[in-house]
């Protein structure tokens, strides 16, 4: 029980000075946003398309189910786990393993498989063949994917997900909301022509400092 007690009031402790980096992020997410440009449109087309037909396929997809456990599978091995056993139907999924932890468990939540998927092909056959004419389309297929990504989550989180409470509410809130954050932005970096990534990393880390010593003014 202490022990518990003692990873509980840890996780608060973590999410709590969490806050303002996720406000800090938050802040450079603003920012892209607001340097819209029309290299975002087959991105906002893309989220818009998929938001459009998600009240069709708002109970959970097959697909969703196997890209969820799929995630749980990436996180195992990351954290040099054994995989025993995989099943997924669109009732619902398990990952049978000799891995646990609370970053296993939020995996899902903030990285957006179909959408690195997209990515990964896009950088792969990038190597072989010049697909710069067929950016528009992969920045499209980005942004329905990236919807899936948030409307299923959006969903899923409502149906008091036992990878939740196990992880803690407060905690895995702003777990998952700061990294779907810096995602987001990250995407928006690799579509704008305008955003690089050194200018990426400077902004985020004048604007998350800048978000603790406000945080340090007020506290002291």
């Amino acid at each position: 029980m202490a022990k518990y007690v003692k990873k509980y009031w840890g996780r608060m402790f973590f999410a709590l000075l969490l806050v303002p980096a996720a406000a800090g992020f938050l802040l450079v997410l603003i920012n892209c946003i607001r340097g819209f440009s029309l290299s975002y449109l087959p991105f906002v087309l893309g989220i818009a398309a998929y938001t459009l037909v998600y009240p069709v396929f708002k109970k959970p997809l097959l697909s969703y189910v196997v890209g969820h456990e799929l995630t749980h599978v990436i996180g195992i091995w990351l954290f040099r786990g054994r995989i025993f056993g995989f099943k997924a139907t669109r009732y619902g999924g398990t990952v049978k393993t000799n891995m646990s932890n609370v970053w296993i468990a939020l995996l899902p939540y903030f990285f957006p498989i179909y959408s690195m998927l997209v990515l990964s092909l896009y950088f792969l056959f990038s190597i072989l063949w010049d697909l710069s004419r067929f950016f528009n389309i992969v920045v499209f297929l980005l942004g329905i994917t990236w919807a899936f990504h948030l409307w299923m989550s959006a969903y899923i989180l409502r149906q008091n997900q036992p990878d939740i409470k196990e992880s803690g509410i407060i905690f895995s809130s702003v777990v998952v909301f700061t990294v779907n954050v810096i995602i987001l932005s990250l995407f928006l970096v690799f579509i704008s022509p305008d955003i690089t990534i050194k200018e990426f990393l400077r902004q985020s880390f004048l604007e998350v400092q800048g978000c603790y010593l406000w945080m340090l003014r007020h506290l002291i």
